[in-house]
C-alpha cells in the first residue's frame, strides 16, 4: 500500500509536464535517445563516461509512444518506481517485515 502512495506521488509531481521547465538533464537524455533511434548507437556519451543505459530506455519509450515532454517523464517515473520496490525488499531481507513497512515512507514520500 505505501508502494503505491509512493508511486501514485510520483505520478502527481511527474505530470502534468508543462506545469515544470524542462531541465537540462533530462533534455540531455531526450537529444542522446534521438540520437540512439538515428543509429548513433553508443556506451558513454561523454568524455566523462557517462553511461547511456537511461537514454537507451528513452529511446525505447521514444520508439513506443513518440517523442515528447510526457514521454521524457516516464523513464525517471519508471526507475523511481522500481528504487521503491528494491529499497522495501532489501530493507525486509536485511530487517524484517516490519522495518521495511516503517521506513518505506521515508523514501517514497515527500519532505
Amino acid at each position: 500500500m505505501l508502494g503505491l502512495l509512493g508511486a501514485a506521488v510520483r505520478v502527481a509531481y511527474a505530470f502534468p509536464v508543462h506545469k515544470y521547465a524542462a531541465d537540462a538533464d533530462s533534455l540531455n537524455m531526450g537529444l542522446r535517445a534521438l540520437a540512439i533511434r538515428g543509429g548513433d548507437l553508443v556506451v558513454f556519451f561523454s568524455a566523462g563516461r557517462i553511461g547511456a543505459l537511461e537514454a537507451y530506455l528513452h529511446a525505447a519509450v521514444f520508439a513506443l509512444l513518440g517523442a515528447s515532454r510526457a514521454s521524457i517523464s516516464i523513464v525517471p517515473l519508471l526507475a523511481g518506481c522500481a528504487t521503491l520496490v528494491a529499497f522495501y525488499l532489501f530493507v525486509r531481507e536485511l530487517f524484517g517485515e516490519w522495518i521495511a513497512v516503517l521506513s518505506l515512507p521515508f523514501l517514497a514520500l515527500p519532505g
